[in-house]
């Protein structure tokens, strides 16, 4: 297995340089992981072995592009990552997507609600106003 630890090894040490251009310590990253710093030490130390899922945490908490990451990593070693990883990245993309589409639905819903809200609120002030609005309809009002 002395590819995983080298391609592990080259993991962590983009994941270091990218967290320290944000200027970020292991203590925030750690925070912004939910996750305490010793464990994130251990992370970038290599004493533990980095999951598909924790580097893709760690991708969304430094708002890294997933492909922008694996194509520095795999720069000049083709073949770096398993058919398994290609799957679990196309997975993780996946979920994302739903996460976002599921929000955005949500989103909508309630902008619906509300307008539907203020619909029947206006309704109420015509009816203050005027009566019955159904007898303005076109070609009664005289």
């Amino acid at each position: 297995m002395p590819h995983k630890k080298m391609t592990q090894n080259k993991i962590i040490e983009i994941i270091k340089i990218l967290r320290k251009e944000k200027g970020w310590t292991q203590h925030y990253m750690a925070e912004e992981l939910g996750i305490t710093q010793s464990s994130y030490g251990k992370i970038e130390r290599g004493d533990v072995d980095i999951t598909i899922s924790k580097v893709f945490k760690i991708l969304k908490a430094i708002n890294q592009e997933a492909s922008a990451f694996f194509g520095m990593v795999s720069e000049g070693s083709p073949g770096i990552f398993t058919y398994d990883d290609k799957l679990s990245y196309q997975l993780e993309l996946l979920k994302s997507e739903i996460i976002l589409r599921d929000a955005e639905k949500k989103n909508f819903i309630k902008q619906v609600e509300l307008k539907d809200e203020r619909i029947k609120s206006l309704e109420g002030e015509l009816r203050h106003f005027v009566g019955d609005p159904s007898v303005y309809q076109k070609g009664q009002i005289e």
